[in-house]
């Protein structure tokens, strides 16, 4: 059995706690509140992308302690390898869960990408079997920036517009919005491309609609944070995507103009 961390205590870090707990595992879930006991042998933190600086530099874990990074988007797994010196780990899951009343429950069922990004990794077997435990199936990438982006593209499109007009994952099959998925595809495929991440238009727009088809009723963690009046993680999806852009010389507009709008909201 091992001692786990768990940074951030919304929908995924309690659910992965959750299920963690069931598979009799030892368990510590670190909310706003501060941590008595730092001797967790692996932190996993699910805190939102804006959050992920602060919080591990309040947490201070010991550097011989693995971090494994599962927020949304990117920009912080660059910020955390500044901050410390942990083996780091980088992850995305496609599971869904709401937290309501203190009450988590998984909406939607999926899997678990993962891989070394810097650092010993002397401890790969244990993160593999822990996620393996939270978030099964756990599939471990060498190259696992190349997963993350494939998840940043998809949100870049389904988060902001459902967020944006307020409807749920489903609504964007629609006719009437998928000349705007098309234009966003293909806005971004020449950054996608310019990172080393190979999509063509037809698969990435295929990747879309597979997502929003399968999780037609849910609400996007974007548009639960604007309905809940919190502050969105646009700024490390459509923020990043639009701050690598100027940094190679390409043009996002239609990007743009989604981040500052969803910004905008944000601050009403």
């Amino acid at each position: 059995m091992a001692k786990i961390g768990i940074l951030g205590a919304g929908a995924i870090g309690s659910l992965v706690a959750q299920r963690l707990r069931k598979a009799d595992q030892e368990v510590t879930l670190k909310g706003r509140e501060p941590v008595q006991e730092n001797d967790a042998e692996l932190w996993l933190i699910c805190t939102k992308s804006y959050q992920v600086k602060e919080a591990v530099a309040a947490l201070s874990p010991p550097c011989d302690v693995p971090l494994v990074l599962l927020c949304n988007g990117l920009g912080p797994h660059q910020t955390l390898a500044g901050l410390v010196s942990n083996p780091l780990y980088l992850g995305t899951t496609t599971y869904g869960a709401r937290k309501s009343e203190g009450v988590v429950e998984m909406t939607g069922r999926g899997q678990c990408w993962y891989g070394h990004y810097r650092g010993s990794k002397a401890q790969l077997g244990l993160v593999h079997r822990v996620l393996n435990l939270a978030l099964p199936p756990a599939q471990c990438f060498d190259n696992v920036l190349a997963p993350l982006w494939r998840k940043l593209a998809i949100n870049a499109v389904i988060n902001p517009l459902t967020a944006r007009d307020k409807v749920a994952n489903g609504a964007l099959l629609a006719d009437t919005y998928q000349a705007e998925i098309t234009a966003l595809v293909t806005e971004m495929l020449p950054v996608l491309a310019a990172e080393g991440q190979a999509f063509t238009k037809e698969a990435l727009l295929a990747q879309i609609l597979a997502v929003a088809e399968a999780t037609a009723a849910n609400t996007s963690s974007m548009l639960a944070d604007r309905l809940a009046h919190r502050r969105t993680e646009i700024d490390a999806i459509n923020g990043y995507l639009c701050q690598k852009a100027q940094m190679q010389g390409l043009s996002t507009p239609r990007h743009l103009a989604l981040w500052q709008q969803i910004t905008a909201l944000g601050e009403h």
